[in-house]
């Protein structure tokens, strides 16, 4: 059986900078031009509730996990529901990246991502598990490391 604690829902603000720097982070070289400045508009409006979600888990880790995980969007919002965008998979301590092989033999294991319209009075559905989310913090200086957001095209 596996379990999920929800260890906290930190604000992310991306800069031009910050999305430079995660495009060379994941390899998406392609979407930089000749100059290093990103190619797509980015639409800044649409990082008002942007957030890292970070979760413990722990038992029977499976790598089609985050494909269980969504949260209803507002009724202002376009779309049923949203998913987990670039997910991290972390130690126990939410310090260490690690593979999603390395995670799926790791006991209590963090997984952390991004939430595009997050929404704190909605729920997190993990399956058939609704886990309640607390308030929006501060982003903690451990996982500044996994906030390498690049914009959805």
């Amino acid at each position: 059986m596996t379990t999920f604690d929800i260890i906290g829902v930190y604000k992310v603000i991306p800069t031009a900078e910050s999305i430079i720097q995660a495009v060379t982070f994941h390899k998406y070289d392609w979407l930089l031009d000749d100059k290093g400045e990103f190619v797509d508009e980015v639409y800044w409006e649409n990082f008002e509730n942007l957030c890292l979600i970070e979760l413990q888990v722990s038992g029977e880790f499976k790598t089609n996990l985050l494909q269980a995980i969504s949260q209803k969007r507002s009724k202002d919002v376009e779309g049923n529901e949203q998913v987990p965008y670039l997910e991290y998979y972390l130690d126990s301590f939410g310090k260490n990246l690690l593979s999603e092989q390395e995670a799926s033999s790791t006991d209590n294991r963090r997984v952390c991502f991004f939430l595009h319209f997050t929404d704190t009075n909605q729920p997190l559905r993990v399956g058939e598990t609704l886990i309640e989310l607390p308030s929006i913090s501060k982003l903690p200086e451990r996982l500044v490391q996994f906030t390498n957001y690049v914009p959805p095209d």
